[in-house]
C-alpha cells in the first residue's frame, strides 16, 4: 500500500516528558506561548510546583483519595498518581477533545489508580450547551470556560457537556475517604465548593484552588466560604492552599 500524502492539520503529537509519554495539542499555546501542551513540548513538564504542594499537603497519608477538578490533559494528575501509587486520583475534564488526551495520557503511563470522567463539576446537577474550541486555532484550551468563555469556537459544533455536584458524585459512586479537592474550574471554583457542602463537612479534605493573577484577585466569596468552613489558607504561586484550621 503506498502512503498517500495529504495536507490535514494533525494536532495531536506525542512526546517524551518528565510526566512519562505524553500526548499534546501542539496548538495548545495564547499570543504568550502559555498552554499546557507548549509548557510540555518546550520544558519537558508542567504543574512542578503544584504537584510538590499537594503532595506535602498529603505527605502523612499513604493512600489518598484526591479529585483533581479540571484535569486537562493530565499533567497534575501524572504526578500525584505516580507518587501515590496506592491512591486513587477522580479526575474531571469536560471538554470532549481534551478528555480523549487525558484518557490517553493516563492509559500509556499505566497509571490504573486514576478514574477520569468526561463531566464538569458546580454547583447543580444539568445538561449546558457550549459551542466546542476550534482546536486547530492555536490558544490555552486550559482556559476554556463554562462561565466566561473567550476560546474561539467552531461555528456549527454545539456539544452538551454534563455538570454535577462533588456531593452527588461522591453519593452515587459511594466515595468513602476525600483527603484532597483540587480545582481549578476557570471561574467556577466558588461553584464547586458550594457542590461539596456535604463532601467537605464529611471528609474536611485539603483544598487546592489554582492559579489566581494575585492575592488581590481572590474572590472575595471565596475567602468568606473557606472562614465559614473554618479553613485557613496560604497563597502559594498564585493558588491557594486551604487546610482545615484545627488540622494546622
Amino acid at each position: 500500500m503506498m502512503f498517500e500524502l495529504n495536507d490535514k492539520i494533525h494536532k495531536n503529537v506525542l512526546v517524551s516528558s518528565d510526566h512519562g509519554l505524553m500526548l499534546v495539542n501542539r496548538f495548545d499555546y495564547n499570543n504568550n506561548h502559555v498552554g499546557q501542551g507548549q509548557c510540555i513540548l518546550d520544558h519537558g513538564n508542567i504543574s512542578t510546583v503544584e504537584a510538590s504542594y499537594c503532595i506535602n499537603a498529603l505527605q502523612n497519608i499513604e493512600e489518598p483519595v484526591i479529585f483533581d477538578i479540571g484535569a486537562n490533559i493530565g499533567s497534575l494528575t501524572t504526578w500525584l498518581a505516580k507518587h501515590f501509587k496506592k491512591g486513587k486520583i477522580f479526575c474531571f475534564e469536560p471538554q470532549r477533545e481534551v478528555f480523549k488526551i487525558l484518557c490517553a495520557n493516563l492509559a500509556m503511563n499505566n497509571l490504573e489508580n486514576t478514574y477520569p470522567y468526561n463531566i464538569a463539576l458546580g454547583n447543580k446537577c444539568e445538561f449546558r450547551k457550549i459551542l466546542e474550541p476550534d482546536y486547530i486555532t492555536p490558544n490555552d484550551f486550559g482556559t476554556f470556560s463554562l462561565v466566561n468563555n473567550n476560546i474561539r469556537s467552531k461555528e456549527f459544533n454545539e456539544i452538551i457537556i454534563e455538570l454535577k455536584t462533588v456531593d452527588v458524585f461522591v453519593e452515587q459512586y459511594q466515595i468513602t475517604q476525600l483527603n484532597l479537592l483540587k480545582i481549578d474550574a476557570e471561574g467556577m471554583d466558588l461553584e464547586v465548593l458550594e457542590g461539596a457542602h456535604n463532601t467537605i463537612t464529611k471528609f474536611w479534605p485539603c483544598i487546592f484552588i489554582e492559579h489566581f493573577d494575585n492575592i488581590r484577585s481572590i474572590n472575595e466569596d471565596i475567602q468568606n466560604f473557606l472562614a465559614h468552613y473554618q479553613y485557613s489558607y496560604q497563597i502559594i504561586h498564585n493558588n491557594i492552599l486551604a487546610i482545615k484550621t484545627n488540622e494546622i
